[in-house]
């Protein structure tokens, strides 16, 4: 009986041992695989550093958009009251690096309905 149960014991071990490396496996499969599309498929792109280097009016609006987002998303979990004081300084401190950004952005966009209403 014992025996028995050493075999049934190690016979488990082996499973679970071949499961973990086909997880693994997979896992790198996925991994390679995703990397592969990155190459043929570039991720979206990405938002210009200074408003200035973007030089059309519906990049700039989006970007302008993009950054309202962001900001809302993060001004929702500070009316939680449940939410810790660190946590809510931190996300107060990336909303205030938001603001002046988005600022530069209207002024881009601004710039740009001046300029085609002069045309």
């Amino acid at each position: 009986m014992l025996l028995l149960l050493c075999r049934t014991a190690v016979a488990r071990f082996r499973q679970a041992q071949l499961q973990e490396e086909s997880f693994r496996f997979l896992s790198e499969r996925v991994c390679i695989i995703s990397s592969v599309h990155r190459i043929i498929r570039p991720s979206q792109e990405t938002r210009p550093f200074l408003a200035s280097e973007c030089n059309e009016l519906p990049k700039a609006e989006k970007w302008r958009r993009q950054i309202v987002s962001e900001v809302s998303k993060k001004v929702a979990p500070i009316q939680n009251a449940g939410l810790g004081e660190f946590k809510t300084r931190d996300l107060n401190d990336e909303i205030n690096k938001l603001l002046p950004e988005k600022g530069h952005w209207e002024d881009r966009t601004i710039g740009f309905h001046s300029f085609y209403s002069q045309l």
